[in-house]
């Protein structure tokens, strides 16, 4: 078990390294994302929260903000920390309005399933 988190560690390393070297392009970022992943069996959903955990000590916004949305496009549920870091995201990238949003989906999704949110 331990080797596995070390294993996603290393891999959310690489992930940021290979993000970062890209144009600040949505585009670029999906497509270099969709080949990260090309040949999992199940979407890293470990690695790529702890590429988020390691963009924010970053203050790489836009990054987390690209990512997050690639995550929630391939149909993964953000925890309660990735949410939380988005919505930070959005927030110093002056896209209020995106935030807002979001935190009303949230809250009405929440509301609807009674309050089942993912722990990280």
């Amino acid at each position: 078990m331990k080797r596995d988190s070390a294993g996603s560690g290393q891999k959310a390393l690489h992930l940021v390294r290979l993000i970062s070297k890209l144009p600040d392009d949505k585009d670029a970022v999906t497509v270099a994302l969709d080949f990260w992943t090309a040949w999992e069996t199940e979407f890293p959903i470990i690695t790529s929260a702890k590429a988020l955990k390691i963009l924010r000590r970053r203050n790489q916004w836009r990054r987390i903000i690209q990512v997050s949305k690639w995550m929630l496009s391939k149909g993964q549920v953000l925890t309660m920390g990735t949410c939380d870091t988005l919505l930070l995201a959005l927030d110093r990238d002056d896209r209020l309005k995106e935030a807002e949003e979001l935190r009303c989906m949230i809250l009405q999704t929440n509301t609807k399933h009674g309050g089942a949110w993912r722990a990280t």
